[in-house]
């Protein structure tokens, strides 16, 4: 009887079933190989220990709702390791690939939904975040779900209580996984409202109650909250009309043509235009005897999520306006990423002219997988190259050393992957007091002359990282002379001598 009902899901779902299968054979090689970063140490700090512990750093530390954290840290209780973290992302960006085939076949009646489907599956943003142990690709699995169901529930009549009520349910997680989802509630319900009308509408907002209420449970972290927000009033811009075309450029140029990690990304800032240009004209000349049908989704006249793209796309240009232009960075405005490939696909597909249908096809997969060979080639490693570095101190370090970094976010991946004998130090923890920097000292004075200084190669950018860095730097070029270095990605190894301590303190 199981194996009658396998195989019955199986015949159905063959398609859908192989693309996975393809997107697991490139993520989970990765997810093993590849070094942990930052961004991903972070996570593993955040989701370590209690769930109240986790619940307070994703306010205080990660300025982010906790459910994520939650999740993570309930998910590495049966194992710890980095590559288990990162199987949890790999599990939801392989089920919005699952949601996302249902809904173009099911929805925008695509003849192809293998062709976009496949197109997701290796598409460099998906699988850039699917290898990491971040929040993003849930945020894509809740945007892929909300979006099916909201076909499901208000634009084609399902009259099943259930599924309101597990929109209702994701709603709430949305919410508690990243703010901006938030966004895409609104867009939702704006869509409800143009191509459903008032009646539809008002089941919506019904709908929403418990989602709206359930914020209330935020209300004891507003604190924490606030102070994400005032981070971003120091460097709010005025962005002009350029800019603001500038920002809708980006998230076409990465979520849809992937340029910025592909062989392409020599191109200027011009020449992407013109690529863009282009491929409108092209767009423009295949649909030429099916213009009636793209006048209906500009002018809301058939289902397409182009309402959710406007409203995601004007909100989070308030943000940069507002707030600080890094609150809505590429990987942040991730909920934007399926709205615009479907509002893309059913662009595209409006023409019924297979050659043209071919072309795009073969003009994504080329640039997908150009893009992944870019981004993955060797020496294969993410930024910070931590497992590079462990092995090379492993090698080379002493008994008695110190691992001297500027800041702990720098330590936290070296420690994830570091199994020598030495202490890692962080310095601007270190050097934060009078105290603390005569007790640094002593500890460097009864170890043995030679340390390791564990440095990232700092972005013009990074502000408050370049102060910190020049700090610990400072320290380092009083105390230490430089006689070895070494370079990994982004990172620099620098092999230090004590100086002369008559030498040192004259300094």
């Amino acid at each position: 009887m199981l194996k009658t009902q396998i195989g019955t899901f199986y015949k159905k779902n063959e398609e859908i079933i192989l693309i996975i299968f393809l997107h697991l054979l490139i993520t989970i090689p990765l997810a093993y190989l590849l070094n942990v970063w930052y961004d991903e140490s972070c996570s593993l700090s955040t989701s370590n220990g209690s769930i109240f512990h986790t619940i307070k750093r994703s306010f205080d530390f990660e300025y982010q709702p906790p459910f994520y954290f939650v999740l993570l840290n309930l998910w590495r209780k049966f194992d710890d390791s980095y590559f288990f973290a990162r199987l949890l992302s790999i599990f939801f960006s392989s089920a919005s690939l699952f949601i996302s085939y249902k809904f173009i076949k099911q929805y925008l009646m695509i003849k192809k939904p293998g062709f976009v489907t496949f197109l997701i599956a290796i598409n460099p943003f998906l699988i850039i975040y699917a290898l990491e142990i971040r929040l993003y690709t849930l945020v894509i699995f809740l945007s892929a779900s909300l979006i099916f169901l909201m076909y499901e529930i208000y634009f084609f009549d399902n009259k099943s209580k259930i599924y309101r009520i597990i929109f209702m349910a994701l709603s709430i997680i949305s919410l508690y996984t990243q703010y901006y989802t938030g966004f895409l509630l609104i867009g939702i319900g704006i869509s409800v409202l143009i191509y459903k009308g008032w009646n539809k509408f008002k089941v919506y907002l019904i709908d929403m109650i418990f989602p709206v209420l359930s914020i209330l449970g935020l209300i004891p972290f507003l604190n924490s909250i606030s102070k994400q927000i005032v981070l971003g009033g120091e460097t709010a811009v005025n962005l002009t009309t350029s800019g603001i075309i500038e920002f809708v450029k980006g998230r076409m140029v990465t979520y849809l043509f992937s340029l910025d990690t592909s062989a392409l990304d020599f191109l200027s800032r011009y020449e992407v235009w013109l690529f863009i240009l282009l491929l409108c004209a092209i767009f423009l000349i295949s649909i030429k005897n099916q213009v009636k049908e793209l006048i209906k989704v500009i002018t809301f006249r058939k289902y397409s999520t182009l309402p959710i793209v406007i409203v995601l796309f004007l909100s989070f240009v308030l943000i940069v306006i507002k707030f600080d232009p890094e609150m809505a960075a590429i990987r942040h405005t991730a909920i934007l990423f399926l709205p615009l490939i479907y509002l893309a696909a059913s662009l595209i597909f409006i023409t019924t002219n297979k050659k043209y249908i071919i072309f795009w096809f073969l003009l994504f997969t080329i640039l997908y997988s150009s893009s992944l060979i870019n981004k993955f080639s060797l020496p294969l490693a993410k930024e910070g190259d931590a497992i590079r570095i462990s092995k090379y101190l492993e090698y080379w370090e002493k008994p008695n050393e110190l691992i001297l970094t500027p800041y702990d976010i720098i330590a936290m991946p070296l420690r994830v992957h570091y199994k020598g004998i030495n202490p890692i130090i962080s310095l601007t923890d270190s050097l934060s007091t009078e105290k603390s920097k005569r007790a640094l000292i002593k500890t460097i004075n009864n170890k043995s002359e030679y340390c390791w200084w564990d440095c990232p190669t700092p972005y013009p950018t990074w502000e408050k990282i370049l102060k910190q860095i020049k700090v610990s730097e400072k320290f380092i070029f009083e105390n230490f002379i430089v006689i070895d270095k070494k370079e990994f990605n982004k990172m620099k190894l620098w092999y230090l001598k004590r100086k002369d301590k008559k030498t040192a303190n004259s300094q």
